[in-house]
């Protein structure tokens, strides 16, 4: 299961203002969305527990929290129950709220959140 690529997918058509990726570019855009698996578990019913931590950036601070608070509650009240690419979201919690990250690029504001999904690929035969 690959919980970038789904968030990726899912994400980019929500937030049509921000470039979402999971890897951070060398230009940055106005907003970016940097989504990051960092770890997890699947059984061999193909049910798994993913995590993910969630960069958002902005030019200010209010920008910055506020799009990663509305992704937050985005995928918590809208993303389960959803199917991405054949995979199947369970569902979604929040192990880490928006929280300011300090960031090497003193011209940006990042925030950082983390959700954990429960996925069930059905994309499999």
């Amino acid at each position: 299961m690959h919980p970038e690529s789904l968030l990726v997918a899912w994400l980019t058509p929500r937030y049509p203002d921000a470039r979402v990726v999971t890897e951070r570019p060398e230009a940055m855009p106005a907003q970016l969305i940097q989504v990051i698996g960092i770890g997890g578990q699947t059984d061999r019913f193909r049910v798994g527990d993913q995590r993910c931590d969630i960069d958002v950036f902005a030019a200010t601070r209010i920008d910055a929290r506020a799009l990663a608070t509305a992704i937050e509650r985005d995928l918590l009240e809208n993303l389960p129950g959803q199917t991405v690419n054949g995979i199947a979201v369970q569902q979604v919690a929040s192990f880490m709220s928006p929280t300011w990250t300090a960031d090497d690029n003193t011209n940006i504001r990042r925030f950082t959140l983390g959700v954990g999904l429960r996925l069930h690929d059905r994309s499999a035969a």
